[in-house]
This record gives structure tokens, C-alpha cells and sequence, in this order.
């Protein structure tokens, strides 16, 4: 099962990439390894082929987050590794909390 799903844009130059200074190659292992761990299924990607043509390209693809743990959104990917990142510091936490009761609020209590 693959949680990353990468579709290669054939404008883009790979070899001008450089690494991101905000996360590194290890920590990017250490992320998606976690995230293997919950079980989540893939999020499909939709063919938006009316809107595609009204902008006069050749394929616009969208990823449908609303299938993802019933919450609608990306969002508990990152509250869950925040999470977990905290609980491997400090094994005594018993209590998260936040300041929203939107997605990231929701995706917090989920967790």
C-alpha cells in the first residue's frame, strides 16, 4: 500500500530540486513509517476533466481527503505525528488539547 502517491508533472525539473531545510530525509522516513502504522487507506485522486478543459489544461486530479477517518480533511495526519512525536517524549501524557473545534480540534480528539 503506498501513502504516498506521486504523479510526475512532465514540466517539472527534477534535478533543480533541493532538500527542504524544514524536514530532513530521516525525519520524513520516521513520518511516513508512522503513519503506516494507523491503517489508513489511500485517499483517491478525482478526475476533474469540465474544470481541466475550462482552464485550458490538459488533466486536473484533486485528492478527495474526505475519505480519510471520517473527519473530511488532511488534517489528522499532522495532529496525529504531533502527537506521537510528544508521547515519545514525555510517556506520561495523558491529555491533549486545542484551541479550535474544527479539523485539527476534530482530528485531536479522534486520536
Amino acid at each position: 500500500m503506498n501513502l504516498i502517491n506521486a504523479i510526475q508533472n512532465s514540466n517539472f525539473n527534477l534535478s533543480k530540486l533541493k532538500e527542504q531545510s524544514f524536514i530532513t530525509s530521516l525525519e520524513l522516513k520516521d513520518i511516513v513509517a508512522f503513519h503506516q502504522t494507523l491503517n489508513n487507506k489511500e485517499t483517491p485522486l478525482v478526475r476533474l476533466p469540465g474544470l481541466a478543459k475550462r482552464l485550458g489544461i490538459g488533466k486536473l486530479l484533486i485528492k478527495d481527503e474526505s475519505h480519510r477517518l471520517g473527519l473530511n480533511a488532511f488534517k489528522a495526519l499532522g495532529a496525529s505525528y504531533a502527537m506521537h512525536k510528544q508521547i515519545k517524549k514525555i510517556p506520561q501524557i495523558k491529555t491533549f488539547c486545542c484551541a479550535t473545534d474544527g479539523n485539527h480540534g476534530r482530528s485531536v480528539a479522534w486520536m
